[in-house]
């Protein structure tokens, strides 16, 4: 099958992180696979997996960006060149696009709804949701067809699959004096640093955190709009000597090494892609209770739930997962085993797959 995947970027991030896992899949499994976006961090990680990447000048959020009537022309051509059978858009804009070359050259497209969209007027009149909608979550499926009025027939459930292998062993003394952090707990979190993460309700937990082990650290990796009222809060709560803050990166698998426990005090999640790898790492999870979070985490199995807002019982499952080696201990081999068997990169492409035949059917 000759397959193009459309996102706006390939910056570090949830979706670029899908893209290319569901790439790298669907190529091991014989299909042609091109995948066209505005570039970023992995696309050079894409080009040396032998998988051809389409420059987009797609960088931007509005739908009616001129940019998408560019890409568009840039595409028609690369279409018919590359007999392109099927187009999977990943996002609001490239819905858009992959609507309109539907529309005019009559190519099947796909989405993926990867969290939770407004619903405003003009997305609910154009919806541009493809042949079939993958929904990476039960939470993300009910928000199309109740918020969306999609067809249950219309919309797919995938959850998103990572890549799943044995936590590579480090030396922990070089790798904590490499990041800077003390010989003590770690807590740790990757995402974005916007509200919508809840990065400032893990600040407050830290501070009952550190009431109770002063030597706690806090490591947050990710960047974004939020930085500045994040390292605020910090010297507000006194963490300044608790907490490094580390840019977005690619490889991960040193610090998930570094964590003891990784927090996710997110307020809506479309699934939790972090929180998928942090539980493939052998890092046991404390979480909100959140979208697509109680698709993943069952309390005191495979992880620790908390109630949304809830800084004091957060602050409470953190510490339980640093004191309590037994009970950390059995969670995040239960954690691993559950991703194994459900979240694999190679059962969320095989079941693309299935959705791409129901589209092209």
């Amino acid at each position: 099958m000759n397959i193009l995947i459309l996102t706006t970027h390939l910056n570090f991030g949830g979706i670029s992180s899908y893209v290319f896992n569901l790439a790298r899949e669907l190529k091991k499994n014989g299909d042609n696979v091109f995948v066209g976006s505005s570039g970023g961090d992995l696309k050079k990680e894409l080009l040396n997996l032998g998988i051809e990447h389409i420059d987009l000048n797609i960088r931007t959020k509005s739908e009616l960006s001129p940019k998408i009537i560019l890409s568009f022309f840039t595409l028609k051509r690369a279409i018919f060149e590359k007999n392109i059978q099927i187009i999977h858009a990943q996002t609001r804009v490239t819905q858009v696009l992959a609507y309109l070359l539907n529309r005019f050259l009559g190519v099947p497209y796909v989405s993926t709804c990867h969290g939770y969209f407004r619903p405003r007027r003009l997305r609910k009149i154009f919806g541009c949701w493809g042949n079939r909608v993958i929904a990476i979550s039960e939470a993300v499926s009910k928000h199309l067809i109740d918020d969306f009025k999609l067809s249950s027939e219309k919309v797919k459930l995938v959850y998103n699959g990572i890549r799943v292998k044995r936590r590579a062993e480090f030396n922990q003394k070089q790798l904590r004096h490499k990041f800077g952090l003390k010989d003590a707990p770690v807590a740790g979190i990757v995402a974005r640093l916007s509200p919508v993460k809840g990065h400032k309700y893990l600040l407050e937990a830290m501070r009952y955190v550190t009431s109770t082990r002063v030597d706690a650290q806090l490591l947050i990796v990710g960047d974004g709009p939020s930085k500045q009222e994040l390292v605020n809060l910090t010297e507000k709560f006194n963490l300044k000597e608790n907490l490094i803050f580390i840019p977005s990166r690619g490889n991960l698998e040193e610090i998930f090494a570094l964590m003891n426990v990784y927090v996710s005090p997110s307020l809506q999640e479309g699934l939790g892609l972090s929180v998928l790898e942090a539980m493939a790492n052998y890092v046991p999870v404390a979480a909100y209770a959140s979208g697509g979070i109680k698709d993943i985490i069952k309390h005191e199995i495979n992880g620790l739930l908390v109630e949304p807002f809830a800084v004091k019982d957060l602050a409470g499952a953190i510490l339980r997962l640093i004191i309590d080696e037994e009970l950390a201990s059995s969670i995040k081999e239960a954690a691993y085993n559950f991703v194994k068997e459900k979240f694999s990169a190679e059962k969320m492409a095989q079941e693309t797959i299935e959705v791409y035949k129901e589209a092209l059917g």
